[in-house]
């Protein structure tokens, strides 16, 4: 990213409505939760917890393996994974009070012996060829201004053979949708800062990945076990959202709109959550 597209993420996790909202509502942890069948009932908290100990459990690494957090937030995912499959995490973020939350989480964890969060951006890695044995990115990929610039520096990074896991959304392609469909998602994306999604599209993530020279990409689908999420988000948002259209300012609360858009769209498939896993080839 240059400085604009930093600035752009940044302005958007810096919104009052982001600061309050990822921080009342979802105290710091900015991904959706899994609910496992049978357990759509849990909290927030604990869905969003298995949902990291999946990412790390479709990882599949050995103990110790070097692992790096692209988007790390406030480090929720990495000290998860640290703590159950005792990975070394390096994290990245481009706000600094993540980073400093990170730290902090992980030291109250105790694992920031195998955990650590610096600064930087993950469209230029300061860090040296095949140097990973693992990689992760939970619903950061979407705010990349170049997803392939992204992945080529992943790449990079990673050692033959290295693994790259990724929990993103995906969308309808345009055709496919009515011109209301459309504006919303636009506007979202660009609100949101998440200039990428509009290139992810359903059934066709997978291709966009092996096409960026990744070997045994896999896609899975796991919309409904993300739902029971979108529909208490819809709840919370619904009536504030009704104020907020009232007035026409959806664009200072977007979050608040995606909120109320998540749940029926995921119902109808017009996006989808996804879990992708992929290796880099051997040579």
């Amino acid at each position: 990213m240059n400085k604009s597209e930093d600035s752009a993420v940044i302005k958007y996790y810096k919104t009052k409505e982001s600061l309050w909202g990822y921080n009342l509502i979802l105290k710091g942890v900015k991904h959706f939760g899994y609910y496992p069948k049978g357990k759509e009932n849990i909290s927030i908290a604990d869905a969003q917890e298995i949902m990291s100990i999946e990412v790390g459990k479709q990882l599949n690494l050995s103990k110790d393996s070097l692992v790096l957090d692209a988007g790390c937030g406030e480090g929720p995912v990495s000290v998860a994974i640290a703590q159950k499959y005792k990975y070394r995490l390096e994290g990245l973020d481009l706000l600094d009070f993540n980073v400093e939350h990170a730290n902090e989480r992980a030291k109250k964890a105790g694992v920031s012996d195998r955990a650590h969060f610096q600064v930087g951006n993950y469209s230029k890695l300061d860090f040296p060829d095949n140097h990973f044995d693992g990689v992760f990115m939970v619903e950061t990929f979407v705010h990349a201004p170049d997803y392939k610039k992204v992945l080529k520096e992943i790449r990079r990074v990673l050692k033959p053979g290295g693994k790259l896991v990724i929990a993103e959304y995906t969308k309808s392609p345009d055709e496919e949708l009515t011109p209301r469909q459309r504006r919303i998602l636009e506007n979202i994306i660009v609100f949101s800062s998440m200039p990428s999604f509009r290139y992810f599209i359903n059934d066709k993530f997978a291709e966009l990945i092996s096409a960026e020279g990744f070997n045994d990409v896999k896609t899975s689908n796991i919309s409904q076990r993300i739902e029971p999420m979108t529909k208490k988000l819809y709840y919370i948002a619904i009536i504030p959202y009704q104020i907020i259209r009232l007035f026409k300012l959806q664009k200072h609360f977007i979050n608040t709109m995606w909120g109320v858009y998540h749940y029926p769209y995921n119902k109808i498939g017009i996006w989808r959550y996804n879990i992708t896993t992929c290796t880099k080839p051997n040579r």
